[in-house]
């Protein structure tokens, strides 16, 4: 071979090799999100106004009567299945028994406003979400969400891991719904949920509490609560060492050194949950994203689930070095709506399905370019 063309082929191997992780986050697999076990009802709990502490962000205007608590009357669901391109989430969007949920309609009136905080009630629903099984990130980085921009749709724009929906940070009418200053403030549970008028509990921030989606530990990074429509793993508030990371990007988002990019809430504190979208997001519903919908066919559904965030939950996130996503928590028992378990596999990517020899899947594009960074990454080393 000519010497002078080796040069800038090394040139080009290492370039391309450097962008890898740049042009797709990694695979996603079901068994990497860490979904808590489905057929488990939330705990109910009644609740009375302190006007003394109103208006509160952290429940401190509100009584609640734990001792007269009730299961909800529905079950909390959330699956997995994955397609060659896509995973699709469906849910109930209730919270899991780890969690209380507010007695609604609430008929006070908070504000004074002359009407009720929220009339409405809450009720299972049939939430179905795609995210891209190969997060890609956006070419120019997007600019943080305000109520005319168009950077969040309205309604749901990521799920928590019990499967109930995080909402943007606006009301209907473009208001910051969670500042208790503002016009569109809006009255949350215990948890920091609420219903829409169609029943659909959701949120539009979270904190850390016990009894609640979940409780951070002192002097130790947050744990992983959900996943944003474009891919990217929600972690709470604090990073490494328990401490809150100052580096946060317009979308909310930091590239941690060994989770990657990955999305932290950030309280009371605009934009509570993200800011924009950061990597691009699938076509559905509500969400106008960069990617089209792929009719896959039929998927595989995932057995893999934890019995609440922060314990036996898997470890690896969207890779950033292009090498793919593998589960590395300890058993848990997948529960379906039924009744029934099924165990899922320890230490390493659980098998889809249930299974140990389902025909594999065809690369999608995205799938390729992991591959070629793979095969790349092994002639430079």
């Amino acid at each position: 071979m000519d010497t002078a063309a080796i040069v800038p082929l090394a040139s080009l191997v290492v370039l391309f090799s450097a962008l890898c992780p740049v042009l797709v986050a990694g695979e996603l697999l079901c068994a990497d999100l860490g979904l808590i076990c489905s057929g488990t009802y939330p705990r109910q709990v009644s609740w009375t106004l302190d006007q003394a502490n109103v208006p509160s962000t952290d429940g401190s205007a509100y009584v609640w009567n734990f001792a007269a608590a009730t299961n909800f009357s529905a079950a909390s669901t959330v699956s997995c299945e994955q397609t060659t391109d896509q995973l699709i989430i469906r849910s109930a969007g209730l919270p899991s028994s780890a969690s209380w949920i507010g007695l609604f309609p609430f008929n006070v009136d908070t504000d004074g406003n002359g009407h009720n905080d929220n009339p409405n009630t809450a009720s299972a629903q049939s939430h179905e979400w795609k995210i891209p099984r190969f997060p890609t990130i956006k070419t120019t980085a997007p600019p943080q969400a305000t109520s005319s921009n168009g950077q969040l749709q309205l309604g749901p724009i990521a799920f928590a891991l019990d499967g109930v929906p995080f909402f943007n940070p606006f009301n209907n009418n473009g208001d910051d719904a969670v500042d208790p200053t503002s016009s569109g403030f809006e009255v949350m549970d215990l948890c920091y949920g609420h219903p829409t008028n169609r029943g659909a509990y959701h949120h539009h921030y979270i904190l850390s509490k016990q009894g609640c989606l979940f409780q951070d530990t002192a002097g130790q990074h947050s744990p992983k609560i959900g996943y944003a429509f474009d891919g990217i793993a929600i972690y709470g508030p604090l990073s490494d060492n328990g401490v809150r990371p100052t580096d946060l990007d317009a979308c909310s988002g930091r590239t941690h050194p060994t989770l990657g990019y990955i999305y932290h809430t950030t309280a009371t504190t605009y934009p509570y949950v993200i800011g924009c979208y950061r990597y691009q997001t699938i076509r559905q519903g509500m969400i106008q994203g960069t990617l089209p919908v792929v009719d896959n066919g039929p998927g595989n559904v995932s057995t893999a689930c934890v019995t609440s965030i922060g314990q036996n939950q898997p470890t690896a996130t969207v890779a950033t070095n292009g090498t793919m996503g593998t589960a590395t928590g300890t058993t848990a028992a997948a529960t379906t709506g039924t009744g029934t378990t099924a165990a899922v596999a320890t230490g390493s990517t659980q098998p889809i399905g249930g299974s140990t020899t389902s025909a594999a899947q065809p690369l999608s594009s995205a799938g390729s370019i992991l591959l070629l960074c793979a095969i790349i990454r092994a002639l430079l080393y």
